[in-house]
């Protein structure tokens, strides 16, 4: 069940980009890292990237995701330890 709810997040997110829904996209981007972790975002942000022709020119979907994975992979940590 938890793939499921994955998959169904990870497409939710992909949607929203492309119908220009940004604000649920980054809603759903939070969400996505927070319970399954950001590494698997860069794949979609590669797919972003090439549906809007930013390979020509500056692959912003691709920079983007790839510095909010080194990001949350530098705060998870923090977030999740014990005080």
């Amino acid at each position: 069940m938890v793939f499921v709810k994955s998959v169904l997040l990870y497409f939710f997110i992909l949607l929203s980009f492309v119908q220009q829904f940004w604000w649920l996209g980054v809603i759903g981007l939070c969400i996505f890292s927070w319970f399954y972790g950001a590494g698997w975002l860069i794949f979609g942000a590669f797919l972003l990237d090439a549906y809007f022709g930013n390979f020509y020119a500056v692959p912003f979907y691709s920079i983007i995701t790839i510095v909010w994975f080194l990001l949350f992979a530098y705060l998870r940590p923090r977030l999740m330890e014990d005080r």
